[in-house]
């Protein structure tokens, strides 16, 4: 069975190597502004990925941040095929599925109620599993001041990160990162209070 390209159920878009818009589906043209060239409406941070990746003779399926009509970017999962190494028929996919825990906490952030859970990173659990017995080792501290630096490192960066992302709509998630940090400095002084008491 197949489908009037019109009445292709997701967005598709049929282009020559040079990206220009050759057909597309009717859900593409909903979803996305009218555009020549795919180019258009390819985020500014995925362009070079696109260039990279979306070319004959590629097969893979890679993500994309897309400018819908609203000309804010959303994540898709971008599958492809190309034919004569000249036409690629591209379908797209909203990557919703991977972002709906993390939307989840930033609505649940938003309304208070939400706390962070202590998730610890996995060089900590390997050091820790590491440990024999109940007391820490002596180069715990050590280990446990790199982790605090490197958080200290992220802190500054998205603090860096933070007016951009409230220009692009995603300060929550600078937030989220925030929040998740302070819970492994609180998981760590919590463990450095018990190597000393």
């Amino acid at each position: 069975m197949s489908y009037p390209l019109p009445c292709f159920p997701v967005p598709y878009f049929k282009v020559d190597d040079q990206y220009r818009i050759m057909e597309c589906s009717n859900s593409a043209k909903l979803l996305f502004p009218y555009s020549e060239r795919l180019t258009e409406i390819v985020a500014p941070g995925s362009a070079a990925k696109l260039a990279r990746f979306v070319q004959p003779p590629q097969q893979a399926s890679i993500e994309l941040n897309l400018l819908e009509a609203s000309n804010r970017p959303v994540l898709y999962e971008l599958y492809q095929q190309w034919e004569d190494n000249r036409t690629g028929h591209l379908v797209l996919i909203r990557s919703q599925h991977r972002l709906g825990l993390i939307h989840r906490r930033i609505e649940r952030r938003k309304i208070g109620l939400w706390s962070p859970e202590p998730d610890v990173p996995s060089v900590v659990i390997k050091r820790m599993a590491a440990m024999q017995g109940p007391a820490l080792p002596a180069d715990a501290s050590e280990s446990f001041r790199e982790i605090k630096n490197a958080i200290s490192t992220i802190e500054d960066l998205i603090g860096v990160l933070q007016t951009d992302l409230i220009e692009a709509g995603k300060d929550a998630y600078a937030g989220l990162i925030l929040d998740q940090t302070a819970a492994i400095k609180e998981w760590i002084a919590s463990m450095e209070k018990e190597a000393r008491g």
